[in-house]
């Protein structure tokens, strides 16, 4: 009998796929919004030891991904494709928000200065910890956690910046339809068992959009919602004077 492609070897390999998706994204947004592509590089490559080191958590108590190159430092265990979806969701936010602002005639960008690198690495690092705090220190779940630790920071990134949230808010809704058209048109298709397969079903809310959880959709609004427009807070060109060009 003919093995189907999601008890194949393929299967293996699905996060990679997954993976792949969110770079071709990634790749179309930079070639089609050259303005936005210094944004988007830094904003990703800042961004993208968030997906290893969160692992720490989700793979105790949310998912159970396989890997190209699996690493295992002591319980901590993650691959490459966790740095590959972090770096390209975390540009592809910046490309949607920064194509929303520019076409609102909002002043180009700077160039990169190292206190724009600080100022993204110092709020990337008080998500994180703020992360660790729920899921370590609280018991909360992983995928909860960050999801609550990414909301509290967009909204004290954003609390006073009332042009940048407006901005915010479709960004983050743009990324998680996104997400769920990866999900649904491609990923799903190649692999009707993946959710169930790898995602630990039992500890999330049971709501699913054809079959996703919605902490994934969550997860990515909040994603959009952070890293949409941390690029231009921390370059300092947030203020209606500066998007005006005055």
């Amino acid at each position: 009998m003919q093995t189907s492609i999601y008890e194949g070897p393929l299967f293996a390999y699905f996060y990679a796929v997954l993976a792949s998706i969110f770079i071709v994204i990634w790749m179309a947004l930079y070639f089609l919004i050259p303005r936005a592509r210094l944004a988007m590089f830094w904003t990703s490559l800042l961004c993208a030891p968030a997906g290893p080191i969160s692992e720490y958590w989700h793979i105790v108590d949310y998912w159970h991904p396989t890997y190209l190159v699996d690493i295992a430092i002591g319980r901590w265990r993650f691959g490459l494709e966790d740095f590959l979806s972090a770096f390209a969701v975390a540009g592809i936010s910046t490309a949607l928000f920064e194509s929303l602002a520019l076409r609102r005639g909002w002043a180009e960008l700077p160039r990169i200065s190292f206190r724009t690198l600080l100022r993204i690495t110092l709020r990337g690092g008080v998500c994180l910890s703020l992360m660790a705090l729920l899921a370590s220190g609280f018991g909360m779940n992983s995928i909860y956690a960050i999801i609550l630790s990414m909301a509290i920071s967009s909204l004290l990134m954003l609390f006073g910046r009332w042009e940048v949230l407006l901005l915010s808010i479709p960004t983050a809704v743009t990324l998680a339809f996104l997400l769920y058209l990866a999900y649904t048109v491609l990923f799903i298709f190649i692999f009707p068992r993946g959710i169930e397969t790898f995602w630990n079903l039992e500890v999330t809310w049971g709501i699913r959009l054809t079959g996703i959880p919605i902490e994934e959709l969550l997860w990515a609004f909040v994603t959009g919602l952070f890293a949409g427009p941390i690029f231009r807070v921390c370059s300092g060109k947030e203020s209606a004077g500066f998007l005006t060009g005055v």
